[in-house]
């Protein structure tokens, strides 16, 4: 059995960058996100090659890594062209790159022999004896298929020591692990291109008549019990995805798990900000994969209509501002609005609790259930949360204040490939008066940590002070925003690379003679007759 002791990581979805600082000070360990015009989300929002060396260098100056996506299906023309791409990104300091393609394996690996390739969920690896092939490949991490139980997770971390990324939480596809040709066969399309047109969550009717959305899977939200069972197990990362969903969305998410593995758990809002209905995916390998019911963001059940009045019994609070959407017998959506006159006892009121029976109003003809798709206090309290929440990379400090001497100042930090980064400023002031009032040790490194707008925060710092000296604190202040400015310059500097030479190479276009197999669709056993007597043996 092969043992695994690394830390367990967050992978987080940056939609835009807005959502990337979300992810981050949520508290991510990795953060992922798509370049326009390439990746498997090409018509969400990504980011611009501007904003993906910023959302590098945030990620990095907050000790996150950050991880590009090209996990696309893409032609040999399109690969040789992504070189300048690739090349700006590399020598920028990304981490890793997420692939699905083998030919594009091959030709980063040929051109950046020191990136980091990581294995999309796309790739379908469902065995140990692929991961193994993969590592052997020279990638350093697989996302398994998301179809794989616990038990089969489990029994490929047994045998095999790359690094392992779970899916754990967002959108499930009913093909396998994204590798769908619907889109492609009906508006051409391709999902593995990028381009997904999203069939599988239309209304399809079957031979009997029902219509329902019979290719919808709800979406997947491991929980407590699955995340450490994925933990014990020595699995490496966890991904959620959601680059299509909200910063508030991500935020919580993230937060989420990240309270879990910091063994302060607590319950999920998640299904509050983003519901399609949920479910544990493949983990158990229950019958509760999909949701025939609806496919959109519906939201979450708050009530069914009683009789034919204007009255429910919620099944959470309410309060208003809080958005609604109303549902008939058959979960069609009639409408939605917002909700600003609520009727409790015959009285208005400013919020209700769950059990209560309540009226919001005259409901839409034909409304059957009500079910609630924004929650004003959730999403007031995750934007509150995201402005005032701080991420930062710790520091050690040395300060040294002796009389005849300069004052002199070192910060030292280590990045994310654990090379050790040093700066060190001296001030023009020589220390000679002796001071009135005590100056503590204590007191200076107070002074050293209160380091305001930045993104370090004091770890440790050793003081040398002959214990008498004046020390003018505003020098110190002035060798503090010296040492952080030139640290966050070093911090950037020590991601950079020098891309090697280009390897130019002709793609193989060799024409392979085949004799033609011809193929018939027919209807009837006369047809098939014909057919056959005309030498058609391929018949559908």
């Amino acid at each position: 059995m092969i043992e695994k002791k690394n830390k367990l990581n967050i992978l987080a979805p940056a939609g835009n960058y807005e959502k990337l600082v979300a992810a981050v000070k949520a508290g991510a360990d990795e953060v992922f996100f798509g370049l326009k015009g390439f990746s498997a989300r090409r018509n969400n929002e990504n980011l611009d090659m501007k904003e993906v060396f910023s959302a590098i260098d945030y990620a990095h100056l907050h000790g996150v890594k950050a991880i590009m996506a090209f996990n696309t299906i893409l032609k040999d023309s399109e690969i040789k062209s992504m070189y300048n791409n690739i090349k700006r990104v590399y020598e920028h300091g990304v981490d890793a790159v997420i692939v699905q393609d083998l030919g594009l394996v091959k030709f980063l690996k040929e051109n950046f022999p020191n990136l980091k390739l990581h294995a999309s969920t796309q790739m379908t690896v469902a065995n140990h004896v692929e991961a193994s092939k993969l590592k052997e490949m020279g990638l350093s991490r697989v996302c398994l298929a998301r179809e794989l139980s616990f038990e089969e997770i489990k029994e490929i971390r047994k045998n095999t020591d790359i690094e392992l990324e779970i899916f754990v939480s967002g959108s499930l596809c009913i093909s396998y692990s994204g590798n769908c040709y619907i889109s492609s066969f009906i508006g051409g399309r391709s999902g593995n291109r990028g381009l997904c047109a999203y069939s599988c969550r239309k209304k399809f009717t079957d031979e009997s008549g029902k219509s329902a959305y019979f290719l919808s899977p709800n979406d997947q939200l491991l929980q407590e019990k699955e995340i450490n069972l994925l933990k014990e197990i020595g699995v490496d990362a966890l991904k959620v995805e959601g680059r299509k969903k909200s910063s508030e969305y991500v935020f919580e998410t993230v937060s989420y798990y990240d309270n879990i593995l910091k063994g302060t758990p607590r319950p999920t809002e998640s299904y509050k900000l983003f519901n399609r209905g949920y479910s544990k995916g493949y983990f158990y390998l229950d019958d509760k994969l999909m949701n025939q019911k609806y496919s959109s963001n519906f939201g979450y059940f708050l009530g069914i209509r009683l009789g034919s009045s204007n009255n429910f019994k919620i099944d959470d609070e309410l309060i208003l501002g809080d958005g609604v959407q109303f549902v008939d017998e058959n979960f069609e959506k009639i409408s939605g609005e917002y909700v600003n006159k609520i009727i409790f006892n015959g009285e208005k009121v400013q919020k209700v609790k769950k059990n209560d029976t309540i009226s919001i109003g005259k409901l839409p003809k034909g409304t059957k259930y009500i079910y609630k798709n924004y929650s004003k206090e959730i999403n007031d309290k995750i934007i509150h949360n995201i402005k005032v929440s701080k991420r930062f990379s710790a520091i050690d400090a040395e300060f040294v204040a002796e009389k005849g001497k300069k004052l002199k100042l070192t910060f030292e930090i280590k990045n994310l490939k654990n090379e050790k980064i040093t700066v060190t400023k001296e001030s023009d002031f020589v220390l000679s008066e002796i001071a009135k009032k005590t100056i503590t040790k204590e007191k200076i490194a107070k002074k050293i940590a209160e380091l305001g707008d930045t993104s370090f925060e004091l770890a440790n710092v050793k003081i040398i002070y002959d214990g008498n000296s004046f020390i003018p604190f505003s020098e110190l202040k002035n060798l503090k925003r010296l040492c952080t400015q030139e640290l966050s310059k070093e911090v950037l500097a020590s991601y950079k690379r020098i891309a090697p030479e280009k390897k130019e190479y002709e793609f193989l276009q060799e024409k392979i003679l085949k004799k033609p197999i011809f193929s018939a669709l027919v209807s009837n056993e006369q047809q098939e007759k014909v057919c056959r007597k005309l030498g058609i043996s391929k018949i559908y």
